[in-house]
């Protein structure tokens, strides 16, 4: 999970430096997609383990 948002946040800082954008926009945006993306993985995850002990 933390790796994920790691990486979004990494790619996110460099695509601003690249755009020399004022306000960090490629940084929030891929941060708040890592966050989403981690949780959704980690719901799954526990959903596919709750029905396993079934």
């Amino acid at each position: 999970m933390g790796a994920t948002i790691f990486l979004c946040a990494y790619a996110g800082k460099k695509l601003d430096s690249y755009y020399q954008l004022e306000k960090k926009w490629f940084t929030m945006g891929l941060v708040l997609f890592g966050v989403a993306a981690s949780l959704y993985l980690v719901i799954k995850q526990l959903d596919r383990i709750n029905n396993s002990k079934k």
